[in-house]
């Protein structure tokens, strides 16, 4: 009796495996079978088609369009559909060699499309991603090293929220460029963590000055027939308040300076790849509302709508990316972010110190 049931055991354990070869092979050739005629559903198409966008618009420039020595496209990417569940290799450091894997035939007159934008598509059901479908987070963390195919990949998960979205942060271009920023161009920069601190009336006082300018500077960057003289003008008195508000509050505005450049740039990054596609996005933009005036924050605040949680872990990525902006009208040549790169965990530079550098 016992035989017979660990033979029964058995048979079940290798049926079960052959069945799951079978499948694993039957999605592999089904894989191969509509890659090769270009078969692929809409929203995958949609995500492509925008990330491709992105990366001939970026590539007009030598050294990025976006930010100096910085181009996604000199990376590899994996997007990974949650409605398909098909992931996309693309610009693979090594062309893949697997059964799971097969070019997709898109555009392929396009010379984009041939020199950096290869696409390979993955199998559903490819083993080696399982552990990073099922287990782990919606984009790689800095530190973080993922392999795929032989290839160091920046992996990022996405579905129709991420395409259809109004005025998000979490749009697929913009939350990638903003992601991936971090995780190539910022692992020697220091700072930038959420950070504790209390704001008295007179630390509110002058952060109000500040959101002010944010918004005068946000009109005249709008206005392209402006006296450029009237920008410099804000960005020193933008200067002159953080001085004020260091020596008030010195290390709660230092630190949420750090957090404005690192989380302020990055948004900036989304915001130039959502420029890209067409896609509405900038500072102060939440979903389904866009364009809020830094003057409506702290009127809010002070009604007990917000709390102090939204002016230390949201409010720096909406002003250091006005500042941002406030940069590129000042210094189009991008030195600014020259200045930046330049920095290190010993040497750390903000965004103010490169208003400073440059209204010099």
């Amino acid at each position: 009796m016992i035989r017979k049931k660990g033979a029964n055991t058995f048979r079940i354990i290798i049926t079960l495996l052959l069945l799951g070869l079978i499948l694993l092979v039957t999605d592999a050739f089904i894989n191969k079978k509509t890659s090769s005629n270009g078969t692929i559903s809409d929203l995958d198409k949609k995500a492509l088609e925008e990330l491709k966008l992105v990366y001939e618009v970026d590539s007009q420039n030598g050294d990025g369009k976006f930010w100096k020595n910085f181009k996604l496209s000199d990376h590899c990417v994996l997007l990974i559909s949650k409605d398909s569940h098909y992931s996309y290799l693309i610009n693979p450091e090594k062309e893949p060699r697997s059964i799971f894997a097969s070019r997709l035939k898109i555009n392929k007159d396009n010379k984009l499309y041939k020199e950096k934008f290869n696409v390979y598509r993955i199998s559903r059901l490819y083993p080696k991603l399982w552990p990073t479908k099922i287990f782990v987070g919606n984009f790689n963390t800095i530190g973080k090293t993922t392999n795929v195919m032989k290839s160091k990949v920046y992996y990022i998960k996405f579905d129709s929220d991420n395409l259809n979205k109004k005025y998000s942060s979490n749009h697929l271009v913009t939350f990638l460029y903003h992601e991936a920023f971090h995780y190539f161009m910022q692992n020697n920069w220091p700072g930038g963590e959420r950070f504790t601190g209390n704001l008295d009336k007179d630390d509110l006082d002058l952060l109000e000055e500040k959101l002010n300018l944010l918004d005068q500077a946000k009109v005249l960057i709008k206005n392209k027939s402006r006296d450029q003289s009237e920008l410099i003008k804000v960005g020193e008195k933008i200067l002159s308040i953080e001085e004020k508000r260091k020596k008030l509050n010195s290390d709660y505005v230092e630190k949420e300076n750090m957090m404005e450049t690192v989380e302020g740039t990055a948004t900036y990054m989304g915001i130039m790849a959502s420029k890209a596609v067409g896609y509405d996005f900038g500072p102060m933009y939440f979903d389904n509302i866009k364009d809020v005036p830094f003057s409506d924050v702290l009127p809010t605040y002070k009604e007990g709508k917000l709390d102090q949680d939204f002016l230390r872990d949201r409010l720096p990525y909406e002003t250091g990316a006005q500042i941002t902006l406030l940069l590129d009208e000042l210094d189009p040549e991008k030195n600014w972010q020259t200045y930046l790169n330049k920095q290190d965990k010993e040497n750390p530079k903000t965004l103010l110190d490169a208003l400073k550098e440059i209204l010099k």
